[in-house]
């Protein structure tokens, strides 16, 4: 299954889903200002420094990430102007960058079309010397990701994927297509579909999120000027004692950490953002982020270990350990967000923060109109309890 599929469903996994939804299925990206339409323009955010989402000022270029088994390739399809993004898909993919849908999607599912090819998209936003990984949400972890389809299909079916049930529903045109996913407490499992009903749509912002070095995604910005909200120190750590103008390492004195990521040797203002100094080699014993290292490693990244390039993993923020935890492949009933799950492993319960139970306690599947903070919704009343509403007679009508 694809990493970005698995991904932005392990962070569905988080979230409640308990919205009223709107709008019939996208493809293509058209429209006339909703969070499928790419081309006409569309408002950036990202996340304060209290994990707070405010509007992104910033500029840069839109990359499409597209890849196959000789790796990535990126193209330069869109901008950034304070803030508003602009995106002008490809109208096609080259073959080699298309795939059968069982690699893309999952491998227990069917189309109508079986010799149909698609190609996963994945966008960044390019400023500077940073890349940013750019995606649809909604506050209640629903999300909305493009895919292009050589033809006219339609994709169906359920698989699992570390112990989750996924229903897939897509009713693709030729070309690119709006996806969108879901999680169901009710059902236990993430859903995939063309339809906008299956979320709500209207909630959905384009959010950035650091990724590291732009030269992990096809380099730096070949034009316009760094994020004005780059910003950053630009004074030497206090303990360091000064430092070069240049240098192949950063240093930090303080914590005993060097690292050579480009960025941050870039300029001596650039080092300071880290609380370093330049310098020409790491003192001994400080611990070592060497991006030039690309021997594979164990590396722990969003609680899973696996073995990587050992710059890839400093790129993904992860911890490189001696070696991996053992893991469960154990099959067992898990309580969790207030549903349970059967037939996951123990590991994926830890990670769910459930509770492993020996039995599925029998849940209420009843529909009942439940008030949540002044808003009403259907829902069902294991939900509207766990979510702190109140079962009320009937939604007033709007």
């Amino acid at each position: 299954m694809n990493k970005t599929i698995l991904m932005a469903g392990l962070a569905l996994a988080m979230a409640f889903i308990l919205s009223c939804s709107s709008d019939d299925s996208e493809g293509g990206g058209s429209g006339s200002g909703g969070i499928g339409d790419v081309s006409g323009g569309f408002q950036i955010w990202t996340y304060d420094g209290n994990d707070n989402l405010v509007k992104y000022k910033g500029g840069g270029v839109i990359r499409l990430e597209l890849y196959n088994d000789n790796g990535e390739k990126y193209n330069n399809v869109g901008e950034v102007k304070g803030g508003t993004g602009k995106i002008n898909l490809p109208a096609s993919i080259p073959d080699e960058y298309l795939h059968d849908i069982w690699k893309v999607l999952s491998t227990n599912i069917s189309a109508s079309q079986p010799d149909v090819k698609i190609a996963d998209a994945q966008f960044y936003v390019i400023s500077g010397s940073r890349a940013y990984c750019l995606s649809a949400e909604n506050e209640n972890g629903d999300e909305m990701g493009y895919e292009y389809f050589s033809k006219a299909a339609h994709v169906g079916g359920n698989s699992s994927e570390l112990g989750f049930s996924m229903n897939f529903d897509i009713n693709a045109s030729k070309g690119w297509n709006a996806i969108y996913i879901s999680y169901s407490i009710q059902t236990g499992s993430f859903n995939f579909s063309t339809s906008s009903k299956s979320v709500n749509k209207s909630g959905m912002k384009w959010v950035i999120d650091d990724c590291g070095p732009a030269t992990y995604y096809g380099g730096n910005e070949t034009s316009g000027t760094p994020s004005s909200s780059s910003g950053g120190n630009t004074n030497p750590s206090s303990s360091s004692g000064g430092g070069s103008t240049t240098g192949s390492w950063c240093v930090d004195h303080d914590y005993e950490m060097c690292t050579n990521e480009p960025y941050y040797i870039a300029s001596a203002s650039r080092c300071a953002e880290w609380e370093g100094v330049l310098a020409n080699s790491c003192p001994a014993g400080y611990d070592k982020e060497d991006y030039n290292n690309n021997e594979y490693v164990n590396c722990v990244y969003m609680s899973i270990c696996t073995q990587m390039p050992a710059n890839y993993c400093y790129a993904y923020s992860g911890e490189v350990v001696d070696t991996c935890p053992e893991t469960s492949q154990d099959s067992v009933n898990c309580e969790w967000l207030g549903g349970c799950s059967e037939d996951i492993t123990t590991d994926t319960c830890n990670m769910l923060g459930g509770t492993v139970v020996e039995t599925c306690s029998e849940t209420s599947t009843d529909n009942v109109s439940c008030n949540i903070y002044g808003s009403c919704i259907e829902t069902i009343t294991n939900l509207c309890n766990l979510a702190g509403g109140t079962v009320v007679e009937s939604c007033p009508e709007e």
